[in-house]
């Protein structure tokens, strides 16, 4: 029972995982939706690139069996000291970006500011710094997105006595700004970590209260941040519960997963099993507090086309009637425009009317369209002009080229331009390295990232492994480039590939881990 559970997180499976989540949101859905509801071609090509993708993803990851990179560390260094450097440099960030904050975008939900307030407020607090304090935005995705996660996660493996509060800081600080799946870069990691040691019932318990409080933190983030709603957002918690439950959405999930992953690893000592499900409860909670008091998808009623009502045209070509009135998921299921637009920013104009249908369409849909999306205007605006890596600060400093906002131009094609100039669309990998470098971008991207999974599956580091998944969730919703990056992640494998220390203080623990086991089989 416990070694199966474990297989189900291990690298390989977590590889198979991917494989499995890019074929059915990128390659079936976009050719379902091609066929059996009339859409255009770029839901065909999303298709193909998505099957040239998986296939060169499984040569990568045979080729970690042949070509194997032996560690070559340079220098030895303190867990302790590399986890308390980390840290501190991550709180000094945290307090320059608070202190230089116009301001705070979670205070601001509680002033009953209307949508277009918070998508503001949101934008300045980070993205729309200039100059200098640019440099924040990026240590703030660096640390976020890769290095904290993984110290969270050594944390917990070596049982280091405050491995909650470096959980539990990071975990707050992702409400500030209700940024709806900002909370799971911390909680995917834990989860894939608590589930190596789900044997234990402390690990149990973090990993199931987890698991049940992530959508419940998504609810919430998008209800806080305004989104489906044009009216006031008006916050009034009534007790201290609900003010907690009311600070974010998804991003506390960046450290929540790391955590959880931890405790699944030494499932088998009681504190972590309750640890593990605690976490795993208390995902979906968050979720839908974050969601709730962000304003976002507030319930609305939405129209329905019948035959004998007064219609209303609008520039996207979407009859809006009068008469006929639904709310809820039923509108869905029951009007045709619905069903033909959900695929669609138009949708938007559609169905605005609640909280689950917003969530629904965000997380099925949205991540497919604006990928079908970007490769439209590639062709349309830009006549198949590859941008040579131009999308990409690093890149594009690093040879001089000014860089092209490729992703802000895909939003304002979508939704139109926002006032901080800041909102983005991002999409999965595949047509990021398209836009960039074409099919070479693709299938080398590809062979890049299926060697990583394929030479992690053997890999005793526990926090690396269990920070796969969040790798995994990163290029799948935010390309790439961005991620090796901006995320941090090329230099996390850089410094652990020439720095050494002791990652496993509680050998005898971990020797009679599942992990250990499962490595011995060769899973």
């Amino acid at each position: 029972m416990n070694k199966a559970f474990y297989e189900w997180f291990s690298p390989k499976m977590q590889f198979y995982v991917f494989i499995m989540v890019l074929f059915i949101f990128y390659c079936l859905i976009p050719l379902g939706n091609y066929f059996l509801n009339d859409g255009d071609i770029y839901f065909l090509k999303l298709s193909l690139l998505s099957c040239v993708s998986m296939l060169f993803l499984f040569i990568g990851f045979k080729l970690a069996n042949l070509i194997k990179l032996n560690k070559k560390a340079i220098r030895s260094i303190k867990i302790t000291h590399f986890i308390a450097c980390i840290f501190i440099v991550f709180l000094f960030f945290v307090f320059l970006i608070v202190v230089t904050a116009k301001s705070i975008p979670l205070i601001d939900a509680f002033r009953s500011y209307n949508v277009d307030q918070l998508v503001e407020s949101r934008g300045n607090f980070l993205k729309a710094r200039q100059g200098y304090e640019r440099i924040l935005l990026y240590a703030n995705g660096i640390l976020t997105t890769s290095f904290l996660p993984y110290i969270i996660i050594l944390t917990f493996v070596n049982n280091l006595r405050y491995k909650w509060l470096f959980l539990l800081i990071p975990y707050f600080y992702s409400f500030i700004f209700l940024e709806k799946a900002f909370f799971l870069k911390f909680i995917l990691p834990f989860l894939s970590y608590c589930s190596v040691f789900y044997f234990k019932k402390n690990y149990r318990i973090y990993f199931w209260v987890g698991i049940i409080s992530i959508p419940f933190m998504i609810y919430t983030n998008t209800v806080l941040s305004g989104f489906g709603s044009d009216n006031k957002i008006t916050v009034v918690p009534k007790d201290f519960v609900s003010t907690f439950f009311f600070l974010g959405s998804t991003s506390f999930l960046k450290f929540m997963l790391p955590f959880l992953l931890c405790c699944s690893v030494f499932y088998f000592k009681k504190n972590c099993r309750i640890y593990f499900w605690v976490g795993i409860l208390s995902i979906p909670l968050i979720i839908y507090a974050n969601t709730m008091f962000s304003g976002f998808a507030k319930d609305r009623k939405i129209t329905v086309v019948t035959q004998h009502s007064a219609s209303i045209s609008d520039n996207s070509g979407l009859s809006l009637a009068n008469e006929t009135v639904l709310s809820g998921l039923r509108a869905l299921f029951i009007n045709p425009n619905c069903q033909q637009l959900f695929y669609s920013a138009r949708f938007s104009k559609c169905a605005n009317d609640g909280r689950l249908t917003f969530i629904i369409w965000r997380l099925f849909a949205v991540p497919i369209f604006t990928a079908t999306d970007s490769i439209k205007l590639f062709e349309t605006k830009y006549q198949n002009q590859y941008f040579w890596g131009r999308t990409s600060f690093v890149l594009s400093t690093l040879f001089n080229q000014k860089r092209l906002k490729f992703e802000h131009e895909v939003f304002k094609s979508q939704w139109g331009d926002d006032s901080t100039r800041t909102a983005s669309a991002n999409s999965v990998y595949i047509v990021e390295q398209y836009v960039n470098f074409g099919w070479f971008g693709v299938i080398m991207s590809s062979i890049f990232i299926g060697y990583i999974f394929g030479a992690l599956k053997d890999s005793q580091d526990v926090a690396l492994s269990s920070l796969m998944i969040i790798f995994s969730y990163s290029i799948l919703l935010g390309g790439f480039l961005s991620t090796l990056f901006s995320g941090g992640y090329l230099l996390l494998f850089i410094c652990l590939y020439f720095i050494k220390f002791n990652v496993f203080q509680e050998n005898d623990l971990y020797n009679n881990s599942v992990r250990a086991k499962a490595l011995q089989r060769g899973i």
